[in-house]
């Protein structure tokens, strides 16, 4: 890369040499066009004339196959299609603004050489570590708040080995997850990841529980979870609930199965190699991935992903000075740090689901209601009315922790 220093574009007025260096991106290549020629930046694409790939703004050019002088074509949605001649093989079906990058596997082979598809079999990673206590929480809140929809939680934890790994902290963040969009409050991501680190917890995957029995991952759900991994993340895990949210767990086992999710795979998200807009096709199955949701080839599971054993353990944190197991406290623990029974940081973690509704209701609608629209919240910013009622509600829990 430290060799390229221009690359060409070519659209319908031209070709254009755009200088470059090694940490610029597809996005980068498009905003210079959208900045000199007022081009509209949401109807653009990228497309690598050598391989015919589209590519996703996120890419970094250091990461593609390519040289000094390399060409791109850019597309627009009133250009004549640049790959209309071409005799790749590609999906019969239509390809929208959103399935642009769908190929078949013949098409990898042909088009980018330089993908090898390894089998995952050998992940060093083996088990995971689930605190029962955490799991027990979040089914009982799911269950009496009836979600109706695929609900994300986010896993934070420790690697204690490189063949484990432990969850110490679940999270939900507000969003909407639909058959075919997943809308994640980004704010609160942030705050959540925030809370984690300085927990001395880092981020490892999700948790995907679905109010319906035996529903496998779909493929444009894991897709669309992947602009939630950092560019420094190689792998990560997902777990789902099986069969149900009401026997997420019990008293002597983990009914959850768990999967680490290959660096390849990654690799060929960021490469632009994917999109799983479908919903028709599952992730997994008893023993296929589809590489792509419009695919017409199907690869072995072991390609992408690997299951893990689950284990439950005692719930604990790293840090003393930190004795809560959850992101989810319960009455007791929000009164604890609201009086400041004990040392913790000033700020509320995510708080009880039903207590978050209850807070809600007591709300003007013309009112900000910060309980809901952050994740955390400053002890000082809650309002008095929210504390006199929360006093009201948790008079046993309170003595129950005074005792």
């Amino acid at each position: 890369m430290q060799s390229i220093q221009v690359v060409r574009i070519r659209w319908k007025k031209g070709t254009e040499k755009v200088p470059v260096n090694p940490h610029d991106t597809i996005g980068t290549l498009i905003q210079y066009m959208v900045n000199k020629f007022e081009i509209k930046e949401e109807i653009s694409t990228l497309i690598q004339d050598k391989t015919k790939t589209v590519l996703q703004k996120r890419i970094k050019l250091s990461s593609l196959d390519m040289e000094n002088g390399e060409l791109f074509e850019l597309s627009l949605p009133s250009d004549a299609n640049p790959n209309k001649d071409s005799k790749t093989s590609k999906p019969d079906t239509p390809i929208d603004d959103h399935q642009r990058n769908v190929y078949t596997l013949d098409y990898f082979k042909d088009h980018n050489p330089t993908i090898q598809f390894q089998k995952y079999e050998n992940s060093i990673l083996k088990r995971v570590l689930f605190p029962s206590a955490e799991l027990q929480r979040i089914g009982r809140i799911s269950n009496a708040l009836h979600f109706n929809s695929t609900q994300i939680f986010l896993l934070y934890g420790t690697t204690p080995n490189p063949a484990a790994i432990r969850i110490h902290a679940l999270s939900l963040p507000s969003q909407e997850c639909t058959g075919e969009e997943l809308l994640i409050n980004e704010s609160h991501i942030k705050d959540s990841h925030h809370v984690a680190l300085a927990c001395g917890l880092k981020f490892l995957g999700f948790l995907i529980i679905s109010p319906k029995t035996n529903v496998p991952i779909a493929p444009h759900l894991l897709i669309k979870l992947m602009p939630l991994i950092s560019d420094d993340l190689e792998s990560f895990i997902f777990i789902r609930s099986l069969p149900t949210l009401k026997s997420m767990v019990d008293s002597v086992s983990c009914n959850l199965e768990a999967y680490s999710v290959s660096k390849q795979f990654i690799d060929m998200y960021r490469r632009g190699l994917f999109t799983g807009e479908s919903t028709d096709t599952s992730l997994i199955t008893k023993s296929t991935v589809l590489v792509s949701a419009k695919s017409l080839k199907e690869v072995d599971v072991s390609y992408f992903v690997t299951p893990l054993a689950t284990k439950l353990r005692e719930s604990w944190f790293p840090s003393n000075s930190f004795p809560y197991q959850s992101f989810y406290p319960t009455i007791a623990d929000f009164v604890a740090i609201c009086y400041k029974f004990i040392d913790v940081p000033n700020y509320i973690r995510f708080l009880d689901f039903n207590l978050l509704l209850f807070c809600c209701t007591i709300f003007d609608r013309e009112e900000e209601v910060p309980l809901i629209a952050r994740s955390c919240i400053a002890r000082d910013d809650i309002p008095d009315k929210v504390l006199v009622k929360i006093e009201e509600m948790i008079d046993a829990p309170l003595r129950k922790l005074m005792n």
